[in-house]
């Protein structure tokens, strides 16, 4: 696959992970995939709006 036309991860939905690393996994996210993993009380996650996607954007499952 050419890299012009390489995908790239928008968001993920319903997956739900435990870490003994949390802040390492976070980062993982962050480096592999572009999420901006945020602290919600105990727990961390990302968010998006649908809006924000582009309009040739599907979901995969």
């Amino acid at each position: 696959m050419s890299e012009s036309v390489k995908g790239r991860v928008l968001g993920g939905g319903g997956v739900f992970f435990r870490s003994k690393d949390r802040a390492g996994l976070g980062e993982w996210y962050a480096k592999h995939f572009g999420f901006q993993v945020e602290a919600w009380g105990d727990t961390r996650g990302t968010s998006f709006s649908p809006s924000d996607m582009p309009a040739n954007a599907f979901t995969v499952w």
